[in-house]
């Protein structure tokens, strides 16, 4: 979360004595005896309601911010490529658009974030985000820091006490926030994610699944590594998942009795994506099929099989 230093200085500010009315369990202590330690005792008790005055005006900052606000899910394709990267389930996760907070900002309450661009939140939604990646694994490093710590309130107490250790190391409240050791662990976090996703990431900055390809026989039959057919012709399709636009399709085939494989020409390949192979003799033909996104990062991939054509059978009248 980034706010700026008025919103800073009004959560720390003390809520005179209505916080001792709502007690939080992340607050309690065990003081001593006040008979027989009346200043420890007193010191105590002064801490556990500075710490209720802050979580109530942390929960009266974020009932401001997320009031009204429509809040989404994580895209299945999002959680799938992003989940092992975060310890907590991503499912679990929801953002908005919050415009109560400056521009640019965006604020994490433990299992929702609120972000203040509306288009990055309708890319995000829609599953076509295109840029910003650092700003959501920053948050969403966030979100799985709540979990660790078990509770809102005990990410709240948290998010106060880095406050206040980087304000006392350094009270320039330009560089505040950065100085905090939750907002440094979320940056380290987001640098590392962006550096492991970089290969899933598309000639758009798309986060895209890995290509997968198959490849097909008459009725869209997917064929095994070694089918037989029978001499004469076979079709054979590919199907490629995953990635994303443009796919450069290569077919490839190694006749019998060669030793290299031979590409086929554009004119025989229906859009790259399937052919009618000529198999006039018997042997094996080995097929590949590679599948690649020129200018991007995207691994490619291949799928190979073998048709062995045997003659057909023979019918009698």
């Amino acid at each position: 979360m980034r706010p700026v230093a008025l919103a800073l200085m009004h959560l720390l500010l003390p809520l005179a004595s209505a916080s001792a009315q709502l007690v939080f369990q992340v607050c309690k202590e065990t003081c001593p005896n006040p008979l027989t330690d009346p200043a420890g005792a007193a010191v105590c008790q002064a801490r556990i309601t500075v710490c209720e005055s802050k979580l109530t005006a942390y929960n009266g900052y974020m009932a401001q911010l997320g009031a009204g606000v429509t809040t989404y899910s994580l895209p299945a394709k999002y959680r799938e490529i992003l989940q092992p990267f975060y310890s907590r389930n991503l499912g679990d996760w929801r953002f908005g658009f919050a415009d109560r907070q400056p521009p640019g900002n965006a604020t994490t309450d433990c299992n929702v974030t609120y972000f203040n661009r509306a288009n990055f939140v309708n890319l995000l939604r829609d599953g076509n985000l295109d840029g910003f990646w650092d700003w959501l694994f920053h948050e969403l490093r966030h979100f799985s820091q709540c979990g660790q710590l078990g509770s809102r309130d005990a990410y709240a107490k948290m998010w106060f006490g880095h406050l206040e250790l980087a304000f006392i190391q350094n009270n320039n409240l330009a560089t505040l926030h950065d100085r905090m050791l939750m907002e440094a662990d979320a940056d380290g976090v987001a640098m590392t994610v962006m550096e492991k996703t970089k290969t899933m990431r598309d000639i758009n900055n798309r986060l895209v699944r890995p290509f997968v390809v198959a490849l097909e026989g008459p009725g869209a039959t997917v064929l095994p590594d070694k089918t037989y057919i029978s001499t004469g012709t076979y079709q054979v399709a590919g199907k490629v998942s995953g990635g994303s636009d443009p796919v450069e399709r290569n077919w490839w085939v190694k006749r019998p009795g060669m030793t290299y494989f031979e590409q086929f020409p554009a004119s025989v390949v229906n859009d790259g994506r399937g052919f009618v192979l000529s198999a006039p003799t018997t042997g094996e033909y080995t097929l590949r099929l590679h599948v690649r996104q020129p200018g991007s990062n995207l691994p490619e991939a291949m799928r190979q099989i073998v048709l062995s054509a045997i003659p057909p059978r023979r019918t009698y009248p």
